[in-house]
């Protein structure tokens, strides 16, 4: 089965799977939210983002969620430099690494509308330095497809150890000239997937030949500042490192510590490694690609253009994972989503978007080891499905009685409970208009809540997925009437705050 066609055989087949990305505006189910549902939803985000961060050790983790074009959420908890006690907010500025390849991408692809290449040139057409050894007699030519789809069978690295600690010394451009001379594919193009720093590097490399234009500059001129982009650079911004920008962290260790890492330039591998941004401003990045696949037209590209990066141009044979022109396609259980994440010394995050529902997320984290991936996902879930207008309110039947058809306010018992030793913190809010309770430290807390359905005063039931009514939860006042805890199973949960 070929992979050598400008999209392969194998992708087309899984293109199914990703109408998200190419289907109308006009075909997705309208979704009606509720402000009530939205200020529950950032309360109960709020609390979670922020016990994750003590759970897993994070010195900051800063978010943005953006839905239907509208930013929804955007938070910052901990510290851009705990030495200081700089805290982390919105506008605290990130290495975003890998995050630099979609705008390399967008870039290339500003370079194909303007008809000064095609996906399908080879390297060489553009670069006539790229003299890398080809290892396979029987390969195709490395193309601008096989790069942004890190299908193009190079290295992942320039050969030099840029991401060895502490020095993390990055390639001059006339360093990747003379390495790569030396070096030889991994694989025949359009074989095998590969991700590779190397490849992207050479896209931004094409980028500034072809355009005529200093690469920076032209990110700048035709993407960042039209977006209005104003705290993301192309290189890290070491006059802030330690005060707008978060000072980053190394992987934990097993006294539970982490060493604080030395501020690092990508030098020639900036086009696809070396920016910084902060999730306001990667917020700005999704509102544009939202306003293109919901309005058409253009915007710096097509919208064709960018619902093209979107689809399939590399997918493996076991069909789990593709990669779009730029774009990481993955799988969220029924859900695809497209977007990009970034691991550097000290830092992760991702900018992730599920087209299909029209929400996407912003994270960052100062600490290696993280996954920004999975709170995005998360907060994704938050905003899609638990900021929905709530349903038609319900009250369990008590037993032997005909329940009630008005519940009270409530917010007397929102707040978090403590049941050391069994369980930490756990989070009494409101889902779609009814009380649930969430687990702080799961990864995963919508999944694993358990949802209360009103009585009477104070008096709940827990009940399950299918609808069948489980134990009584019974919540407990002080003498002023403040709530202090609740009893499940006969034992007691105190609120702690």
């Amino acid at each position: 089965m070929s992979r050598r066609t400008g999209r392969s055989a194998t992708a087309l087949a899984f293109v199914a799977m990703v109408q998200m990305a190419a289907a109308p505006a006009g075909a997705k189910e309208e979704k009606i939210f509720d402000e009530q549902a939205d200020a529950a939803i950032a309360a109960f985000t709020s609390e979670w983002l922020s016990a994750q961060r003590d759970y897993e050790g994070w010195p900051s983790v800063t978010a943005a969620v953006i839905r239907q074009g509208e930013i929804v959420y955007e938070a910052g908890f901990g510290f851009a430099n705990p030495a200081t006690g700089v805290q982390a907010t919105p506008d605290t500025i990130y290495s975003i690494c890998s995050i630099s390849k979609l705008f390399t991408a967008v870039a290339a692809m500003e370079m194909v509308e303007a008809g000064k290449i095609t996906v399908l040139d080879p390297v060489e057409k553009h670069l006539p330095w790229f003299v890398l050894k080809q290892g396979f007699a029987s390969s195709g030519p490395i193309t601008i497809e096989g790069l942004l789809s890190h299908s193009s069978g190079l290295p992942r690295e320039v050969d030099t150890p840029y991401w060895t600690a502490p020095e993390f010394h990055f390639p001059s451009k006339e360093e990747v000239r003379s390495v790569t001379s030396g070096q030889t594919t991994l694989y025949p193009a359009r074989t095998q997937y590969q991700y590779s720093n190397l490849g992207l590097t050479l896209v931004g490399e094409i980028v500034e030949a072809v355009s005529g234009e200093d690469y920076d500059s032209f990110v700048r001129r035709t993407i960042l500042d039209p977006l209005g982009m104003k705290d993301t650079t192309t290189s890290v911004p070491s006059a802030l490192h330690g005060t707008r920008m978060a000072v980053g962290y190394g992987s934990v260790k097993r006294d539970r510590s982490r060493d604080a890492q030395p501020v690092f330039d990508a030098a020639a591998i900036g086009p696809a490694a070396g920016f910084a941004s902060n999730v306001k401003d990667l917020a700005k990045f999704a509102q544009w690609q939202h306003r293109l696949l919901t309005d058409g037209g253009k915007e710096i590209i097509e919208s064709h253009t960018l619902r093209e990066m979107m689809l399939p141009h590399w997918v493996d044979p076991d069909w789990t994972f593709a990669r779009g022109l730029g774009f990481r396609i993955m799988r969220d259980g029924p859900r695809n989503l497209v977007g990009h994440g970034g691991s550097c010394p000290g830092y992760r995050t991702t900018l992730l978007m599920d087209p299909d529902n029209d929400v996407a997320a912003a994270v960052m984290i100062n600490a290696a080891g993280a996954s920004p991936e999975r709170v995005a996902a998360r907060l994704m879930g938050f905003y899609r499905e638990g900021s929905m207008k709530a349903e038609p309110k319900r009250v369990a039947k008590a037993k032997g009685g005909h329940g009630l058809t008005v519940k009270p306010d409530l917010g007397d018992y929102i707040g978090i409970y403590n049941s050391q030793p069994w369980g930490d913190e756990s989070y009494v809010g409101l889902w779609r208009g009814d009380l649930a309770i969430f687990n702080l430290s799961s990864s995963d807390p919508v999944g694993n809540r358990e949802r209360l359905y009103f009585v009477a005063k104070d008096q709940f039931v827990r009940v399950k997925d299918d609808g069948t009514q489980a134990e009584p939860i019974v919540f407990e006042r002080d003498t002023g009437g403040k709530v202090i805890g609740f009893i499940q199973h006969s034992n007691r949960a105190r609120r702690v705050r």
